[in-house]
Parts: C-alpha cells; sequence; structure tokens
C-alpha cells in the first residue's frame, strides 16, 4: 500500500508535470501560430512593399524620363528662343547699324555740304565785300589806280583771246597768216607795255623793229634801202593809227564794262544775300533734323539694347528656376529611396526576428518530443513496476531480476516503437497536426538567411527583455521530475528492488 500511494504520488506528480509541459506546449503552440501569422503578414507586407517598390521605380524611372524629356524639350526651346532672339537682335543691330552709317555718311555729306557752302559763304562774303568796296568807290567816283590796271588787264587779256580767236577764221585770209601774226604779236606787245609798271616807247619800238626786221628778212632781202625807209615811214604811221584806235576802242570797252560790272554787282549782291539767306535757313532746318532723327536713332538703339538685355536675364532666371527645379526632383527621389531602404531595413529585421522565433519554437517542438520520450518511458516503466508489485507473491523480486533483465519496450515486444498519447489513447501526431494546423514549408521554418550586416549590428545593439526571453533553456531532470528512468537489471546492496530504492531516494 505504502508503494501504491508512493506510485499514485509520483503518478499525480507526473500528471502535473505532463499538464504543466501541456500548457508550455500550447503557449508555445499559440505563440508559434502568432508568429507564424505574423510572419505571414510581414511576407504579405514585404510582397506588396516590393511591388510597391515596383511602382515606385516604375513611377521613379517614368518620372525621370519625363524630367529629361522636359529638360531637353525645355532647353531645346529655349535655344530656340534665344537664337531667335540673337538672330533678330543681330538683324535689328544689323539694319539699326546700317542706318547709322547711312545716317553718319549722310552727317558727313551734309558736313561737307556744309562746310563747301560755308567756304561759298565765305568767298560769296569776300566777293560783297569787294563789291561793296566797289559800289563805294563808284558812290563817290573814286576807283583806285591797282583796281584800274586789274580791270584794264582783264579786258586787254579778253580782247587779246578774242582777237586769237578771229585770227584763226577764214575772212582774214586775204591778208596772210604771216601777216595776221605779225599783227597779233605786235598787239601782244602793246598790251604788254601798256601794262607794265614803267612802260616806255623804246622797248615797244625795239620789239616792234624786231617784228619788222624778222618779216623783212622773211619776205624780201633784195629790195633796195629806200623801199625800206618808206615802208618803215608806213608801218610806223600805221602803227600809230592802230594805236590810236586801240586806245579808243579800249577806253570805250572799260565804260561799258565799268557800267554793266556795277549793274551786275548789284544784282549779283542782291541774288546773293536771298541766296545766303536761304541758304542757311535751309542748312539750319536739315541741321536740326538730322540731329533730332540722331537723336531719335540713339533713343531707339538705347531701348532695344535694354530690351535684349531684359530677354538675357529673363532667361538666366528661366534657366535658374529649371536647375532649381530638377535639384528639388532629385533631392526628393533621393528621400524616397532613403525612406524605402530604411522599411527594407526594418522588414529585414522583423523577418530575421520572425525566423528566430520560428528557430526557437522548433525548439521546443524538439524539447517537447524529448519530453513526451520520458514520460512514455516513465510510463512504461511505471507499467513494469506495477506488474511486477501485482506479481510479487507468485515470483521473487531476485528471480524477475536475474532471468528478465529491464529493456526497452519496443525490444520486448518486438514491436517498432510507436509513441501514445495517454490522455486521450491515441497514436502520437505531430503538434502541428494535433491542433489542426498544417505543416509549414521548409523554407518557412529553416530559412534562417542572416539578414544584412548593419542589420545585423543594429539588432545585437538591441537591450534583451527577460520578460520575453524565450530560448530554450536547459532541463535538469533530476530537479524537474520526482524520480529517473529504472534500471531494474541490477540491485542495490541492500538487497531491496531497485525501483524502491529508486522511489525512497
Amino acid at each position: 500500500t505504502e508503494l501504491k500511494s508512493k506510485l499514485q504520488a509520483v503518478q499525480t506528480d507526473m500528471m502535473q508535470q505532463m499538464s504543466a509541459y501541456q500548457l508550455k506546449i500550447d503557449q508555445a503552440i499559440n505563440e508559434r501560430q502568432v508568429t507564424l501569422a505574423k510572419l505571414a503578414k510581414a511576407q504579405e507586407k514585404v510582397i506588396s512593399l516590393e511591388i510597391a517598390l515596383k511602382q515606385q521605380k516604375e513611377t521613379n524611372i517614368a518620372l525621370s524620363n519625363a524630367i529629361q524629356d522636359m529638360e531637353f524639350k525645355a532647353v531645346e526651346r529655349l535655344e530656340k528662343q534665344k537664337s531667335e532672339l540673337i538672330r533678330s537682335a543681330e538683324m535689328s543691330l544689323a539694319g539699326k547699324d546700317q542706318l547709322y552709317r547711312a545716317t553718319q555718311n549722310k552727317v558727313v555729306a551734309l558736313e561737307a555740304m556744309l562746310k563747301t557752302a560755308h567756304n561759298d559763304n565765305k568767298k560769296l562774303l569776300r566777293n560783297l565785300e569787294l563789291a561793296a568796296d566797289n559800289l563805294k568807290n563808284m558812290q563817290f567816283g573814286e576807283m583806285t589806280r591797282e583796281e584800274f590796271d586789274r580791270r584794264m588787264e582783264k579786258k586787254l587779256n579778253s580782247i587779246m583771246e578774242k582777237f586769237k580767236d578771229e585770227a584763226k577764221s577764214p575772212d582774214l585770209a586775204w591778208m596772210g597768216e604771216e601777216n595776221v601774226r605779225y599783227v597779233l604779236d605786235g598787239f601782244e606787245a602793246v598790251i604788254k607795255t601798256i601794262l607794265g609798271k614803267e612802260p616806255h616807247l623804246i622797248d615797244l619800238a625795239e620789239q616792234l623793229v624786231i617784228f619788222m626786221e624778222a618779216k623783212f628778212k622773211a619776205g624780201t632781202k633784195s629790195v633796195e634801202s629806200s623801199n625800206a625807209d618808206k615802208e618803215n615811214n608806213s608801218e610806223e604811221k600805221a602803227f600809230k593809227d592802230f594805236k590810236a584806235e586801240v586806245i579808243a576802242e579800249i577806253e570805250s570797252t572799260l565804260e561799258k564794262f565799268h557800267a554793266r560790272y556795277s549793274e551786275e554787282i548789284s544784282g549779283g549782291v542782291a541774288k546773293i544775300m536771298s541766296c545766303m539767306s536761304c541758304t542757311e535757313q535751309k542748312l539750319e532746318t536739315s541741321v536740326i533734323q538730322r540731329i533730332d532723327s540722331l537723336g531719335d536713332l540713339l533713343l531707339v538703339v538705347d531701348s532695344k539694347q535694354n530690351d535684349i538685355q531684359a530677354t538675357e536675364e529673363r532667361m538666366k532666371s528661366r534657366l535658374d528656376n529649371l536647375s532649381e527645379a530638377m535639384e528639388d526632383i532629385g533631392n526628393r527621389v533621393n528621400y524616397e529611396n532613403e525612406e524605402y531602404a530604411a522599411e527594407m531595413t526594418n522588414l529585414w529585421r522583423d523577418r530575421y526576428n520572425i525566423k528566430a522565433a520560428l528557430h526557437y519554437v522548433e525548439q521546443i517542438g524538439g524539447d517537447q518530443i524529448r519530453l513526451e520520450n520520458r514520460m512514455r518511458n516513465i510510463e512504461e516503466q511505471y507499467a513494469v513496476l506495477e506488474q511486477e508489485m501485482r506479481n510479487g507473491s507468485e515470483r521473487p523480486l531476485d528471480y524477475m531480476r536475474n532471468d528478465m533483465p529491464l529493456q526497452p519496450v519496443g525490444i520486448r515486444n518486438d514491436m517498432p516503437y510507436q509513441p501514445v498519447d495517454i490522455r486521450h489513447g491515441m497514436p502520437y501526431q505531430p503538434v502541428g497536426m494535433q491542433y489542426g494546423m498544417a505543416p509549414q514549408s521548409v523554407d518557412m521554418r529553416y530559412d534562417l538567411t542572416p539578414p544584412p550586416i548593419e542589420m545585423r549590428y543594429d539588432m545585437l545593439r538591441q537591450p534583451v527583455d527577460k520578460r520575453h526571453d524565450m530560448s530554450p533553456q536547459p532541463v535538469d531532470m533530476r530537479h524537474d521530475m520526482p524520480a529517473q528512468s529504472v534500471d531494474c537489471s541490477h540491485t542495490v546492496p541492500s538487497g531491496k528492488h531497485c525501483g524502491q530504492s529508486t522511489l525512497k531516494q
């Protein structure tokens, strides 16, 4: 009875321990289910994040392509606008330059015309002053000797030119060419004598004698000296008559010239004064107009230059804004990539933690299987002890100890070992099958691919919460279980049954 009570106590303790182990197993299974659910959710989240990442990558590629296209089109459009503006500005500047050059040429021509007009005005003024002096002298009836000599010289020279022209006419052919030439030479000598500063008859006579000697030598060298004297006298008489006629003609001509010259001077002075006034007015108006047009042209050129400068500044500001927008887009893309990298790092960390938890759950399952095997061994030993106790009156313990050594149940019954769940009387099944759970795939249970290095370092740096530390602990069967496995193949020194001594211990 004492042994039975002890066996019942042992059985009760074993049942309590089994129930405690079963509770732990249930808790571990529940935790495993929760962990598997979390893992499934994490995998779904990873898949969704991968899809989102793929979509984000495609979106980023599309955005980058769109940005590149926009940048290329904007640059091309700006280049076209810049080239068009530059071309139009160059064309306008070329037109303005050409107009400016034409205006400069006109200004130079006008300056030359103005200078010429100024010189003409000076000449006219000088002639006017001379005419005024002449009019002044004419008003008082006085004329200087120099003026008279100048006018006489002019008149005599004009008469000489007139005579030379008349000598070429065929009307004087009857006189002979030599005679006409001698007459012209004589008249020229007379003019030179008259216009000389100190005229002398000797010079005139010598020249005339030279002319006559030449004539006589060329004409008749065999004429007698008497005829020569007569001819000389006739020549002198003719020369005197000719001289008187010439002087009278010169005086009449000078009088006519004086009267006509006075009339011409008065009319010329009036015309000159009117022309000068009109010319001055025209020049003043034209110069003022040209100056105004030049000022307007300079204002137009300045306005065009200001417009070109403003256009360049606008283009620069647009390019700066475009570059800033591109930088903002690049920074935004980099920030999104960094966020995605951080999120992926967290996912890898969660995945690693889940895999570690699964590994721990698998270890707990292995510990449970070992505990169940021990419990079955204990139950079998208990059954053997109970059978031996029932057969104790029929057969001594030494006989049983010597004839029937203790063997495992499967060996003694020549049957393979079948684990039995004593609570329900059913063959043992895996833990997952007992609770209606399908076994997980090998990849889900044993996929312990380590995360990246930086993630492992982050996990190592995290603090350990002792309340949730579910790592497998070593089991000491001597303290957790009231009895060890029984080996009945030998006896103890006291001669008692080995099971009794063990139970007492």
